[in-house]
């Protein structure tokens, strides 16, 4: 009997422990949705043939890696250069007709004073002559567009990737249009899992998942969400005949939840991890509570500009630049190999146009930088500590360097060469700046205070809204010999009034624009207009002619080229005597030939004028287009907002 009830007893334990077990796991299930039902995704791209002809050449094969700009295929060029050559000539036979009629014309034009001719025909000579010209734009079009059919003979790749499908060889004749191999993007690897309808509650983007792939169960990978679908397709409601909806006639008593699809970016998966499209994968969506990345325990962690740490990877690959100060300073440090991508406002050196390009530095696409899986974020200080927040909430390294003022600039530069581990060239690059500041200074030291020449720096033609005290070019007028006359104003952005501005007499007006060389006299149209205004005409820098012009992308950003933003102010505000420039042989700038574009060894810029991070009082550029003279030139509509 007692054997009996210990049996009972321990089925029925067994039972519970079942009952519990399969209970919590369930539970676990609702709080961490997985799914088996995923697999890795890419973007593909297709490569087709934009002009017909026969392959002469295929230097790649299937499977292949290829990099951007690679050739990928040759199509015979022989009957479109040909095509470039008649067109070439056609457009030479227009422009001869077209000088012989414009000759005839100055010919005729006298006797028809003298009306030795009719004026019929000379209205007849001139619209053969117009015609003429018509002529030879369409022959410049054709031209063009033969020029194009031939650029397109040669196709190159346009991502780095892997060749997949390639289905021609050398001897293929190819259509127009025609797909001829498609190239799976390597730098954008995601995973897709399908998740049932009722286990998307705790689905978000920027929750942490688990990640195993079939072929490698026992090496799981750290992900984040990125997005939830919205979108699937069902049968039922599709249109059919007469636009009019399809409805199946029978109903099943098992019904299904759907599945939506969830994308999940990789962090930092293995380089010798093949990641193939269509491979399956599992998908563990982790509690709130799990730490968001693993940091290995040999990451360095340093202290950005804003006193955050920020584990940095101990060699950065990958990195993104997401203002135009921080691209300039990669490039310096000789690390410019190593950027990815940078901002639409990245324009130096030139290498940085040929990059691809991130949308809005300030609040930029989460998506897109994930995609491009940098190992390292730069950020100035244009970016908002929330938008860095939620960056580094998604796994990004995001380093900050605020370039707050000349010193902070030198601080910058030592941090960046510490996280890039370029410190030699980071103090090379410092020892060229402190050199010429050294140098500014000693020159200005015994220079006594009336000397220092009276600086306005006006944004916009007879415009007063100017930089107060303690902003970054009160700082830059000082160093470089002058005295800005709202130093002394309450306000770091402020708009003085006219009876203050005839008060300070400025002696030197500086206006931003985009012109070819650091500083330039303003032109004689731009001179006239201030000296036709009452109150600006009084001024002593518009009397003696000291309006310049300064180049906003070198003033305005605090790149690699400091020293030469400074010594033009400098020899701007305190020019060379005749004597001196005949010694020396170094024009002032305002007779000198534009300069070449500084390399960057020759030293650092300045840091954007206005404090970053404020669209609506940043007369800088950064948010508006750079102005040219003829810019200035144009009377600003009524009722614009006079800051720029």
């Amino acid at each position: 009997m007692l054997k009996k009830i210990i049996k009972v007893v321990v089925t029925l334990c067994a039972v519970a422990l079942a009952g519990i077990l399969a209970w919590a796991y369930w539970h676990q299930y609702l709080l961490n949705p997985w799914t088996r039902d995923g697999q890795v995704q890419a973007y593909v791209v297709g490569v087709a043939a934009r002009v017909s002809g026969p392959m002469i050449d295929v230097p790649v094969q299937d499977n292949q890696f290829v990099k951007r700009g690679d050739l990928l295929f040759v199509i015979d060029p022989t009957d479109y250069q040909q095509d470039v050559d008649g067109a070439r000539a056609a457009l030479n036979k227009a422009e001869t007709s077209a000088e012989l009629l414009k000759l005839e014309i100055e010919r005729r034009t006298p006797l028809l004073a003298q009306q030795l001719i009719s004026v019929e025909d000379y209205q007849i000579l001139q619209a053969k002559y117009a015609e003429a010209l018509a002529d030879i734009e369409v022959a410049v079009a054709s031209l063009q567009l033969s020029e194009l059919n031939l650029s397109y003979t040669r196709v190159y790749a346009p991502v780095d990737g892997y060749v997949t499908n390639l289905v021609v060889t050398t001897g293929t004749y190819v259509t127009k249009g025609q797909p001829l191999m498609a190239l799976v993007d390597a730098n954008d690897f995601w995973v897709t899992g399908y998740f049932r309808e009722t286990d998307l509650k705790g689905v978000r983007p920027g929750k942490r998942a688990e990640v195993r792939f079939m072929g490698h169960y026992d090496e799981p990978l750290d992900g984040v969400v990125q997005s939830v679908g919205w979108g699937i397709f069902r049968a039922d409601g599709a249109e059919g005949q007469n636009l009019l909806p399809v409805v199946a006639p029978t109903v099943d008593w098992v019904r299904l939840a759907q599945r939506f699809p969830v994308r999940v970016h990789l962090l930092n998966p293995p380089a010798d991890l093949p990641l193939r499209v269509g491979t399956t994968a599992s998908v563990l969506i982790l509690p709130d509570a799990v730490e968001y990345a693993q940091i290995p325990d040999n990451t360095p962690t340093l202290t950005d500009g804003r006193g955050d740490p920020v584990a940095v990877p101990e060699y950065a690959r990958r990195i993104v630049s997401l203002a135009p100060s921080t691209t300039e300073l990669v490039y310096a440090l000789g690390a410019g190999d190593r950027l990815i991508a940078d901002t639409e406002f990245c324009r130096y050196p030139v290498q940085a146009l040929a990059l691809p390009k991130v949308q809005g530095f300030d609040s930029p696409n989460a998506e897109a930088l994930l995609e491009l899986n940098p190992d390292l974020v730069l950020v100035s200080d244009i970016t908002r500590p929330d938008t860095v927040k939620r960056l580094r909430d998604l796994g990004l390294c995001v380093f900050v360097l605020p370039s707050k003022g000349l010193d902070g600039l030198v601080r910058d530069i030592e941090l960046l060469g510490n996280v890039l581990d370029r410190d030699e060239q980071a103090a090379d690059l410092l020892a060229s700046f402190e050199l010429l500041r050294a140098s500014l200074a000693m020159r200005f030291a015994g220079l006594p205070e009336e000397e220092r020449p009276r600086v306005f720096l006006s944004y916009g033609a007879l415009e007063t809204y100017t930089a107060g005290p303690g902003t970054f070019p009160d700082q830059l007028i000082r160093e470089a010999g002058g005295r800005n006359i709202a130093a002394g104003v309450k306000g770091e952005w402020v708009e003085l009034s006219q009876e203050t501005l005839v008060e300070s007499d400025p002696q030197v007006i500086l206006l931003p624009g985009d012109i070819s060389q650091p500083v330039e006299q303003a032109g004689e149209l731009l001179l006239a207009r201030y000296r036709a205004d009452p109150v600006w005409s009084k001024l002593d820098a518009v009397r003696t002619g000291r309006i310049f012009i300064i180049d906003n992308t070198l003033f305005n950003i605090p790149g690699p080229r400091l020293t030469v933003a400074l010594e033009a102010l400098a020899d701007t505000f305190h020019p060379a005597s005749p004597e001196a420039e005949e010694e020396s042989g170094s024009p002032s700038p305002a007779s000198a030939e534009p300069a070449e574009a500084p390399t960057a060894a020759e030293g650092i810029s300045p840091e954007v004028f206005a404090q970053p991070g404020d669209p609506d009082q940043d007369p800088s550029g950064i948010f508006t287009a750079p102005a040219s003279e003829a810019d200035l030139l144009t009377p600003a509509p009524a009722g614009v907002d006079k800051a720029p």
